[in-house]
């Protein structure tokens, strides 16, 4: 870690040292109620009979709440410890890659815009499994770009791992892992053939199915209730709005980029990169 990634770090971790005090709202109280408190872990697994259970992380927050009752601690605060731990895993995974990626300023700018925004406050000390799918989905994104840069099969293996976590944290996150290929598509468009690309850009998939194979009529049971948004332009709106207002800076910051590769004439494949903040209009 460099120096001046501590202090969005800091700030980070004043802001969700204020959160761990808020009181349990309802999915949190339903996860720790329903789920947690279940006889056994095995059965937090089989009893998915609502999308509410995020199974793996459900699964964490089992044993964190059993560790530290053996430790005579317990409550709302002491059960957002874990989410403390994962978000600030996630915060220093995401500093490290951005800056690999992007370099300084734009790590530096990522990392504010991410602490700073409405998002961020109401999930990262929630008891739900959103802030492990985005440590579990850019730990997918650095392993396939080592992946893609080495060919190394180990890679290959850690970015298989990252996907199961992150869909058997919650399998909705196939579709932030569809992304993860778009984002390295190779220059050479034919290349999307080869077997170095084709081959984890399926693993996402191949995961799914092993996670919930041998639960997988409650898994379509759950597709089935079509719970959520009913209004999808609303929908789109929050999850668009959510950010956007975070990321001007950002945003404008990329402007001069944008025009540059803009009249490079962009290959499909480049288009295809963008095409990934395209995806939520999808679900």
């Amino acid at each position: 870690m460099r120096r001046w990634q501590w202090l969005p770090l800091a700030v980070a971790g004043i802001f969700c040292l204020a959160w761990l005090f808020r009181p349990l709202w309802f999915d949190e109280a339903l996860t720790r109620v329903e789920f947690v408190a279940l006889s056994s872990p095995a059965q937090i697994y089989w009893r998915y009979n609502i999308p509410n259970n995020h199974i793996l992380f459900t699964l964490l927050l089992r044993g964190w709440v059993e560790l530290t009752g053996a430790c005579g601690l317990g409550g709302g605060v002491i059960d957002r410890g874990l989410p403390l731990l994962i978000t600030g895993g996630a915060l220093t995974v995401s500093a490290v890659f951005w800056q690999r990626v992007g370099g300084k300023a734009a790590a530096t700018m990522l990392l504010w815009a991410l602490i700073l925004s409405r998002p961020f406050e109401i999930y990262s000390m929630a008891l739900r499994g959103y802030m492990l799918s985005f440590l579990t989905i850019t730990l997918a994104l650095a392993a396939f770009r080592r992946w893609t840069a080495s060919g190394k099969y180990r890679y290959c293996g850690y970015y298989f791992l990252a996907a199961l976590a992150a869909v058997g944290t919650i399998p909705s996150n196939l579709a932030a892992l569809v992304a993860v290929p778009l984002v390295f598509l190779p220059e050479r468009g034919r290349d999307i053939f080869r077997l170095k690309f084709l081959l984890p850009a399926l693993l996402p998939v191949v995961a799914l199915v092993m996670f919930y194979l041998p639960i997988r009529d409650k898994l379509l049971h759950n597709l089935a209730l079509g719970e959520g948004w009913y209004d999808r332009g609303a929908a789109v709106g929050v999850v668009y709005g959510g950010w956007l207002f975070a990321l001007l800076p950002v945003l404008a910051a990329a402007i001069p980029g944008a025009v540059t590769a803009w009249r490079q004439r962009p290959g499909w494949t480049r288009w295809g990169r963008m095409a990934v903040f395209s995806l939520p209009l999808l679900c």
